[in-house]
C-alpha cells in the first residue's frame, strides 16, 4: 500500500487529471451555444460529431426530454375481441371497468367476479378465441391476448424510437397495463 503522503497526493493528482481529461469533451460540447454548434457543424462536421460522441450522455433529469406513461385500454380490447357483443356482455365489461377503477383492482379480477355473479357464459361471446368450455379458460385467453397486445405495442414503440436514433431511450413495461417511455434530449 501507499505509505507516504507524497505518493498518495501524486495518485490523487493523477486521478484528478484523468477525470478532467475524460470530462473535457462533455464540458466543451454542452457549453457551446447554438450558434457556435451550427458554425462548427459548417466548418468541421466530423469534429462536432466526434465531440458529441465523446461527450457523456446526459439523462432526463439533467438534459430534459420527454417522459410519457401509456396505458392500455383493456376493457376496449375485450370488447373488440368479442365476436358476439350482447348487451349483457357490454354491461358486464362496463361494470368491471368501473369496479376496477373504484376498487383499484385488476380488470380481469372484477370481470371474472361479475360474470360469475351474473352466470354469463363467456364462451358464447368469444367463440373466435378458444374451443374449450368454461369462463376460466376464456378469461385466461383474454389475459393472454392482452399481454400479447402490450408486448407488441412495446416492440412497435421501441422500433419507432430506434428509427429516430435517440440516445439511450428507456422504454419499459410498468405493471400489467402501462408502458413508460423516457427520451432524454427530445423536445
Amino acid at each position: 500500500m501507499l505509505k507516504s503522503t507524497g505518493s498518495r497526493w501524486a495518485l490523487i493528482g493523477i486521478l484528478i487529471l484523468f477525470v478532467a481529461y475524460k470530462l473535457w469533451p462533455t464540458y466543451k460540447y454542452y457549453s457551446l451555444s447554438g450558434e457556435d454548434k451550427t458554425q462548427l457543424e459548417i466548418d468541421n462536421p466530423e469534429g462536432i460529431k466526434i465531440l458529441g460522441e465523446d461527450a457523456i450522455n446526459l439523462g432526463l433529469d439533467l438534459q430534459g426530454g420527454m417522459h410519457v406513461v401509456l396505458e392500455v385500454d383493456i376493457p376496449n380490447l375485450v370488447k373488440k375481441l368479442a365476436s358476439n357483443k350482447t348487451p349483457e356482455l357490454l354491461s358486464t365489461i362496463i361494470s368491471a371497468e368501473e369496479a376496477s377503477i373504484n376498487n383499484r383492482s385488476d380488470f380481469f379480477v372484477e370481470f371474472t367476479r361479475i360474470s360469475e355473479e351474473q352466470s354469463l357464459p363467456l364462451k358464447r361471446s368469444f367463440t373466435n378465441l378458444i374451443s374449450t368450455t368454461g369462463n376460466t379458460a376464456v378469461i385466461d385467453e383474454l389475459k393472454n391476448q392482452a399481454d400479447n397486445s402490450i408486448n407488441s405495442v412495446l416492440e412497435i414503440i421501441r422500433n419507432r424510437v430506434d428509427e429516430f436514433g435517440v440516445a439511450e431511450p428507456n422504454i419499459q413495461k410498468s405493471g400489467t397495463r402501462r408502458i413508460i417511455v423516457e427520451l432524454a434530449g427530445v423536445k
